[in-house]
Formats: C-alpha cells, structure tokens, sequence
C-alpha cells in the first residue's frame, strides 16, 4: 500500500493550454503543412484550388479531415468569408457532433460559383483542442498566351487620316 503507483497519463491532457478563442483562430496567420505536423488532424487536400472555372457554373471538391490521435478530439470550423466559396455537405463520423474518433474523418464539400473570370481567395479556419489552423482555397484559370502571326506594321499616315490594318491572334 504504500508503494507509489505510476499510472499512464491521460493523453488528451499532454499539456495545460488555454483554450483557442475563436478571434484568434480567425486572425491566425500559419502555414498549413507546419501546423499539420503539430496537429493531430490531417486535411487531403491541403489546398483547394478550382481551375478552367466557367463564369455562373457550380464546382466542387470534396474534403477530407481524418484524425490521426489515440483518442477522439474535437474539431469545428468557421466557413468562407466570401459568398463564392461555400461548404455543403458537412458529415460528422458520430452524427452532428464535432467528435471525430481515431482513423475517422470528418468529410465535406467546398463548393465554387464563379461571378466572373477573375482569381479568387479564401480560406475555412478549423480549430481544434490543441491548435487551429487554415486550409487554403483557390480559384484560377490559365492566363491567355497572345501571340501575334505577323509583324506590326502599320506604315505611314498623315495628321488627321484613317488607316484599318487587321492583325492576326492567337491564343
């Protein structure tokens, strides 16, 4: 009775941290591959990115969170900023709770309209017991390649005339 017991620590409670406040998870800058080898989550893919997007067409991809601890964690995330990015399809291993228990993953969409042709940015914030981290989303298409068939060559003209030259281009 009076031998002092060593028991296995809890590893839920490695280390005593404050927990992440959801302002400073937002405001949080870090790179995702660094954050994931902190993290016990891991996000395929890393990065979301849609390219040859048509103006009005509705894209997506779908994203996987597993959890690669010993025990069940918490995960939640804040979505897109921009109406362009959207999440659908949100699927929790253990119903509508956050939980996610070992080898088990969090599953969803992100879903892109595109108003117009320009590139576009944004990210989904996840936070979790130990940290919080962002997944990148990106959208771009392939800039054109102009190229001209024949020398420019618009000769002469006087103040005040008109010339039409057509030039070939292609892209």
């Amino acid at each position: 009775m009076n031998k002092k017991i060593s028991y296995l620590k809890n590893p839920r409670h490695k280390v005593s941290k404050a927990p992440i406040l959801m302002t400073t998870a937002v405001n949080d800058t870090g790179d995702l591959e660094a954050l994931q080898k902190q993290s016990s989550f891991r996000v395929e893919p890393t990065c979301v990115s849609f390219v040859d997007y048509q103006v009005n067409g509705v894209y997506e991809i779908l994203v996987k969170v597993t959890n690669r601890a010993l025990v069940a964690k918490r995960i939640k995330f804040i979505p897109p900023a921009t109406e362009m990015f959207t999440v659908r399809k949100v699927k929790y291993p253990s119903g509508q709770t956050g939980d996610v228990a070992p080898g088990m993953s969090l599953t969803f969409g992100v879903t892109f309209q595109a108003p117009s042709f320009a590139d576009f940015d944004d990210f989904i914030t996840f936070i979790t017991e130990e940290n919080s981290f962002k997944l990148p989303l990106k959208a771009r298409r392939e800039p054109p390649m102009i190229s001209l068939v024949n020398p420019m060559n618009c000769l002469n003209s006087w103040l005040g005339d008109r010339v039409d030259m057509a030039f070939r281009c292609v892209n």
